[in-house]
């Protein structure tokens, strides 16, 4: 599998990180993680670049577990639906 290396700046740090994810891919991560530290740096003004990039990472587990939740719902509520038939007709519209 081919590792795609990619150098990028968050908060005005340098990284590279290689990943056998498309180079678009780790351009869409960037940039969402550099628009909230962004977003987060503006309304917290007096924070410190740890500060702002803590905050970040609770705000993205916050939104990651509420939607792991959202989907173990929905999951559950589709293995609980009633399932048709696969050889039933199809009513007309």
């Amino acid at each position: 599998m081919e590792k795609n290396t990619v150098t990028f700046q968050v908060a005005g740090k340098t990284y590279t990180i290689s990943s056998s994810d498309t180079v678009e891919y780790l351009h869409r991560v960037i940039t969402l993680i550099n628009r909230r530290i962004a977003d987060l740096s503006v309304s917290m003004p007096s924070a410190g670049r740890e500060d702002v990039a803590v905050a970040a990472m609770l705000s993205f587990a916050d939104e990651l577990i509420k939607a792991q939740d959202d989907n173990r719902r929905l999951r559950q509520s589709l293995a609980q639906a009633p399932r048709a038939p696969i050889d039933a007709p199809v009513a007309a519209p």
